[in-house]
């Protein structure tokens, strides 16, 4: 493994991500991509592209890249969880180079300042 520091854009997806516009009328960035969705196709992939195609790969920490949305979004109670790893395994060395996917641990900030590594939440995501 070799590790480097580095930015990357946020993603879309990644529910804690927070993007500020008087155009998003208080919607988050991935509701305003699905209306974008309907309304100008053209104008959601280039959207999509801006933000997205930073944000796959393998990371520790920071936002997170996902295929069927944010499990926290679904899972209320992991709703302030920090992502602690990303592992990008859509690589055909790692998977068949067919399916894009994803493997994602979350952590409370509390257990991660007390190093506790205990109650680390694991979300698979595997594309169609």
């Amino acid at each position: 493994m070799n590790f480097e520091k580095s930015v990357s854009w946020a993603s879309a997806t990644d529910s804690q991500y927070r993007f500020q516009c008087d155009e998003f009328d208080g919607v988050s960035v991935e509701e305003y991509m699905w209306d974008l969705m309907d309304e100008d196709e053209d104008t959601y992939e280039e959207f999509y592209d801006f933000f997205d195609s930073e944000s796959r790969g393998s990371r520790l920490d920071g936002y997170g890249y996902f295929l069927h949305g944010d499990i926290r979004n679904i899972k209320s109670h992991l709703k302030n969880d920090i992502l602690l790893l990303q592992i990008d395994g859509s690589d055909e060395s790692i998977y068949n180079d067919e399916q894009n996917v994803y493997l994602h641990l979350f952590i409370s900030e509390e257990d991660l300042k007390n190093r506790d590594f205990s109650r680390v939440y694991i979300d698979w995501e595997v594309s169609d």
